[in-house]
C-alpha cells in the first residue's frame, strides 16, 4: 500500500461513514493484515499486564487498545497513521521483570524507529514522515504531566513544548487519544492544555536557542573556536532558562553570563 493508496482508503470509509480502524480490522478479517501492515499484525495477542489495574480495555490485548486509540484519533493522515503505529515497538520489547511485571521499555523509540520504516516503504513524503516519527517517539511524554496527582514544573512543561514544536498540537492529540484508549480512562491532557496555555502566556518567549550566542559563549569562556563544548553550553542556557522561569524569574544576558561562569568550564 503506497501513500496515495492509504490516503484514497481513508477517503473512501471517511465518505462511507468508516474509519481507518474499520479498514484495519477487515484487512485482519480476511487475511491480509500481515502482508499489508505486518508491524500492526505483530500487535495481536501481545498482552499489558494482567495484574495491573490499567489497559483492560480489550482483555489487555495492545492491538485492541491501537484499534481504540485509533478509533478516537483525529482525521487525517498524520492523526491516523500517529495513532495505528504508535505501540508497535511494543512487541519487540515486551520483557517480564523479576517481579513479574510486564515492561514495555522504550517502546516509544523503537516504534519510532520502526514507524520510519513503514512510512518510507508507503512512500509518504519527508515532512510527514518525520511529524508522525517525532509524535510517535513522544507520544508517551505527555502522559507523565500530572496523570498521577503530581504537580509538573513550568520548566518541564517548557521543555516538552520546546521538543515538540510545531508538532505539538498533534502529539497532545495523539496523547489524549492514547488517554481515551486505555480503560479505566485517566485523561489529563485536558489539564495539560491548560497549563501549556498558562506557561505559554506568562513566561518567556520559548525558542530553540539561547539568551547568547556563539561568539557571547566563546567570549565569556576564553576560546576562540566553537566545537562540542558551545553546543553543551547552548544546551544547559536553554535548561538553566527554564529553571529561571519555574523561579518567575527572567532570564538575562547578565545573569547567563554569570551562570557560565560559575557553572561551566573550558573544555
Amino acid at each position: 500500500m503506497t501513500k496515495d493508496q492509504f490516503e484514497k482508503s481513508e477517503n473512501e470509509y471517511n465518505n462511507n461513514g468508516g474509519e481507518l480502524s474499520d479498514a484495519i480490522l477487515y484487512m485482519k478479517d480476511v487475511g491480509i493484515l500481515e502482508n499489508m501492515f505486518p508491524e500492526v499484525h505483530k500487535m495481536i495477542g501481545v498482552y499489558h499486564d494482567t495484574n495491573q489495574p490499567f489497559h483492560k480495555e480489550c482483555d489487555y490485548e495492545v492491538f485492541g487498545h491501537v484499534m481504540m486509540v485509533l478509533k478516537n484519533a483525529n482525521p487525517g493522515i498524520i492523526p491516523q497513521m500517529s495513532a495505528l503505529l504508535h505501540d508497535i515497538g511494543k512487541p519487540i520489547v515486551r520483557k517480564v521483570d523479576k517481579e513479574g511485571r510486564v515492561r514495555f521499555s522504550k517502546h516509544e523509540l523503537v516504534g519510532s524507529r520502526m514507524a520510519l520504516d513503514v512510512l518510507k516503504r508507503l512512500k509518504f513524503d519527508t515532512k510527514t514522515i518525520d511529524s508522525i516519527v517525532k509524535i510517535i517517539e513522544m507520544h508517551g511524554r505527555p502522559h507523565d504531566f500530572g496523570r498521577n496527582g503530581e504537580n509538573p514544573s513550568i520548566k518541564s512543561v517548557r521543555k516538552l513544548i520546546r521538543d515538540a514544536g510545531d508538532d505539538l498540537e498533534e502529539l497532545l492529540n495523539l496523547s489524549e487519544a492514547d488517554c481515551l484508549g486505555n480503560l479505566p480512562v485517566r485523561n489529563n491532557i485536558p489539564t495539560l492544555r491548560s497549563l501549556i496555555k498558562e506557561v505559554q502566556e506568562t513566561t518567556s518567549p520559548i525558542v530553540k536557542k539561547s539568551i547568547l550566542n556563539g561568539n557571547e559563549i566563546m567570549d565569556v569562556l576564553g576560546i576562540n573556536k566553537g566545537g562540542k563544548v558551545i553546543g553543551e553550553t547552548i544546551d544547559s542556557l536553554i535548561d538553566f532558562e527554564d529553571e529561571q522561569c519555574d523561579k518567575g524569574i527572567i532570564l538575562t544576558k547578565e545573569l547567563a553570563i554569570e551562570f557560565i561562569q560559575h557553572n561551566l568550564k573550558e573544555i
